[in-house]
């Protein structure tokens, strides 16, 4: 589903606003910007067991996402794939050239978690001035990537509640009566006091937000219940009973 060609390219369309019409018999009801753990509570939701369609863009960090919105020139995914350690990246880079539009009355939820904004850095082009955003240990840091691109590196802290603030509001209007499932992306597991302190404040944010829009609905779980996957050593890859936690709060 995520890294054919064709998939990809038809993707791109419907994202882009170029389709009229859907393809035969996708049902695309749920616009997505998660990672690993997202997919997979998408995955074992009814909604998702459904067959529903989930067009997602992983690593579209929410100031990127403005960015484009505002008018920003979209990134050419050709010129970072050779800098890539993992061909599995490269769909997650095409996935940032579009921005969403609200074309489909099919489309029901925005299903988001935190993961880029608490670990995704941005990369700028340095003489075309475009931005994509992807782990650091994602590229291969060449003499050839520093010439051509720039690190911006994670979503500042302090910029943080101001940047969802941002995007929600713009959400709201671009999608109204457009539900948001957002999923706390837990951080517990990472023996790394940066990204804890960073998830913490993103929760902050999403819970003061949400407060103010009702069309936001923040799903967390209970310490007790955040389980690494077994024989797994990433400290953002999940057991299966935390995933389905997640669902039992979401249902």
């Amino acid at each position: 589903m995520y890294r054919g060609s064709k998939i990809l390219r038809r993707l791109e369309q419907i994202i882009s606003k170029k389709l009229t019409m859907l393809p035969y018999g996708w049902k695309v009801i749920v616009l997505g910007r998660v990672a690993c753990l997202g997919r997979d509570v998408f995955e074992l939701h009814p909604i998702g067991l459904k067959k529903n369609f989930l067009i997602n863009q992983q690593k579209m960090r929410i100031d990127l996402w403005l960015d484009l919105v505002k008018g920003a020139r979209p990134c050419t995914p050709k010129l970072v794939k050779t800098h890539l350690k993992l061909k599995d990246i490269y769909p997650l880079i095409v996935q940032q050239k579009h921005t969403p539009r609200n074309k489909y009355n099919t489309v029901q939820y925005l299903l988001m978690d935190s993961f880029s904004e608490l670990t995704d850095q941005m990369f700028v082009h340095k003489k075309e001035g475009w931005s994509f955003c992807c782990h650091y240990s994602d590229i291969k840091h060449s003499t050839d990537f520093a010439n051509e691109f720039e690190c911006k590196g994670l979503l500042p802290v302090e910029k943080i509640h101001q940047a969802y603030s941002d995007f929600f509001n713009y959400f709201s209007v671009t999608f109204p009566n457009t539900q948001v499932i957002f999923l706390d992306f837990p951080a517990s597991l990472d023996s790394r006091e940066e990204f804890k302190k960073r998830a913490d404040v993103i929760r902050f944010a999403i819970e003061t937000i949400a407060d103010r829009h009702s069309f936001i609905h923040f799903i967390t779980i209970d310490q007790s219940d955040v389980i690494a996957a077994s024989g797994d050593s990433f400290p953002y890859h999940f057991s299966t009973a935390t995933k389905t936690s997640y669902v039992k709060k979401w249902v």
